[in-house]
């Protein structure tokens, strides 16, 4: 195969793959009929699904519609709290009784109303959903299927030594085939920086910004409380709770065993604890054992 031909092929096959995604992320805005974009619409656009719920639980918190736990980083719905829109009504539901917002998100995030918005912005031509994906992954097929006729070809010519030309372009119709959209197009991000909201400054601030983001440190301080898996958040309390009760406690897990049971951390000769994964012991004699580790085997 002339090398030339060979290239000349590589460019307008892969080419043809960034005009597609070109196409779609410039594709124009539809005529909404004077509908302007709510908040749960820009705060999808600047962030994604995860955002819309975020900004939900804080416009609902704001509102007085959820109460908020400052131990435990949960939220709970007031009872007879309303919210202004189907994502409120869904967080509400979900917080009738207490769950963290990382626990919302994961619930909420791929739910049919928060899908909705994502379709509707997509119709709207300001961001891009399934059938957009699929549309730039049917660019990328002609970069593959030539390539791969080429090597074909090749095989029946007896020049195999020349295979790596039409699998470099396979490779790049694979790397086209695997690359995502954005979650806006360019009129989405246009929308998100020209966006004006009548709303609190902290459900301003989380919708451009995310939760982290949020205004006031005390609520960023308990909201991040739930976010922390309940593996990490025991294992710190255990931690805590042993240092601050002088050894008086036996609630703690020891290396993975559990010390509890009903007998006495602090007795004058009992030990309260196996070793395991590194022979710590919880326990010890002198009439006030402290809640700290051995050094290479069981007491």
């Amino acid at each position: 195969m002339d090398v030339t031909m060979w290239l000349l092929l590589l460019v307008v096959a892969i080419g043809w793959g960034f005009v597609v995604r070109h196409r779609i992320q410039n594709r124009p805005v539809r005529d909404t009929a004077g509908r302007s974009l709510t908040t749960v619409d820009i705060a999808y656009l600047a962030g994604g699904p995860r955002r819309v719920v975020e900004v939900s639980v804080v416009r609902l918190h704001e509102a007085g519609a959820l109460r908020l736990s400052r131990t435990t980083g949960q939220f709970q719905a007031i009872p007879g709290a309303v919210g202004a829109d189907e994502i409120d009504a869904l967080v509400l539901e979900h917080t009738e009784r207490p769950l963290s917002l990382r626990g919302l998100n994961n619930m909420l995030h791929r739910s049919p109303q928060v899908k909705a918005i994502r379709d509707r912005l997509a119709w709207d031509g300001l961001a891009n959903a399934r059938t957009e994906s699929m549309r730039a992954r049917r660019g990328a097929y002609p970069a593959i299927m030539v390539h791969l006729f080429e090597f074909a070809m090749l095989f029946v010519a007896g020049n195999p030594e020349l295979v790596f030309l039409p699998m470099t372009g396979v490779v790049g119709g694979m790397v086209l085939l695997q690359w995502k959209l954005p979650l806006r197009t360019v009129a989405g991000k246009r929308a998100v920086e020209s966006a004006e909201l009548a709303e609190p400054l902290a459900v301003t601030v989380v919708t451009f910004g995310g939760i982290g983001a949020h205004p006031q440190p005390d609520t960023r301080a308990a909201i991040r409380k739930g976010s922390v898996p309940s593996s990490e958040s025991g294992s710190g309390m255990v931690r805590s709770t042993c240092a601050a009760s002088g050894g008086y406690s036996c609630g703690s897990s020891c290396g993975g065993s559990s010390c509890g049971s009903g007998s006495s951390c602090g007795s004058s000769s009992s030990s309260c604890g196996s070793s395991s994964g590194g022979g710590s012991s919880c326990g010890g004699g002198g009439g006030g054992g402290g809640c700290g580790g051995g050094g290479g085997g069981s007491s």
